[in-house]
């Protein structure tokens, strides 16, 4: 599968990665001063960023933040000085699909855009406030969709789930061109047995279905329950409880059997889930 993924992450261990410069003692990238109107992309909350899109030709897009540009400091200099810097980007040769960065940032509440080189929009989310990580929490995710035709942003916010923890909330996408069925599994255990699934329902070309389902345990020491698994036409995921923090808002979205143009046969779908 041709995918790129050149979001970069904003962690201090890119500190050595700017040593080199031009031949005027300049940055080979990024630039000396923070850029106006920019958002320093620092903090204690974080979104994580996912993309589902297909394109005809190259395109590199910026993540812009209530207006402005976020961007990062490849290094810290002496004094807690910062610099350079670089705008957090996208670039997308033809196919892209799954997460594709993890932007730390001051907790707030943000208006989201995805923007081309021309200063286009190509998603924006609606206002969504994030806090400061605790512990393993769910992060709030965004997926910029641009496929087949269909344009569409969609927002995972945890603080809309539910208030049991047990339970993992579905939506399942489908942005193939046939009806996907939608069953849950139960695998057999370390004792075997057969495999048995029931049908929860289907989702037409173009429509969603959705599902709550109960995580199941796996067992303590050498025994291994029975788990359950949450099966999307040939996609199929685990229902077994999370030892990293329950994903409790999830979306499953199925782009289908296809061939992309460079031969390529991505997977049937994908989870926007953070901790799968």
């Amino acid at each position: 599968m041709n995918r790129t993924l050149a979001l970069l992450p904003l962690l201090p261990l890119l500190s050595l990665a700017i040593a080199a410069c031009g031949t005027k003692n300049v940055p080979l990238f990024g630039s000396d001063t923070q850029p106006d109107g920019t958002l320093l992309l620092q903090g204690t909350a974080g979104f994580q960023i996912e993309a589902v899109m297909d394109l005809d030709a190259p395109q590199s897009f910026r993540l812009r933040f209530n207006g402005q540009y976020g961007v990062y400091a490849l290094s810290a200099g002496p004094g807690g000085s910062q610099g350079p810097y670089d705008y957090l980007k996208v670039d997308v040769s033809e196919w892209i699909a799954g997460p594709v960065g993890y932007p730390q940032i001051p907790p707030d509440t943000y208006v989201v855009e995805l923007v081309d080189a021309s200063g286009t929009t190509w998603g924006q989310t609606p206002p969504i406030t994030v806090h400061a990580r605790n512990g393993v929490s769910q992060l709030a995710t965004i997926i910029f969709v641009h496929l087949d035709g269909r344009d569409a942003t969609w927002v995972l916010d945890p603080s809309m789930q539910d208030s049991d923890p047990a339970t993992m909330e579905t939506t399942v996408s489908n942005l193939s061109h046939e009806d996907v069925t939608v069953e849950r599994c139960q695998l057999p255990g370390a004792a075997g047995g057969a495999r048995t699934c029931t049908s929860l329902g289907s989702a037409a070309p173009g429509a969603d279905f959705q599902t709550v389902e109960t995580f199941t345990a796996t067992g303590t020491g050498t025994t291994t329950a029975a788990v359950s698994a949450l099966r999307v036409g040939s996609y199929e995921r685990s229902l077994a409880a999370p030892t990293l923090g329950a994903c409790e808002l999830e979306r499953i979205v199925v782009t289908g059997t296809r061939t992309l143009r460079n031969g390529a046969t991505p997977p049937f779908a994908m989870s926007a889930c953070n901790a799968f």
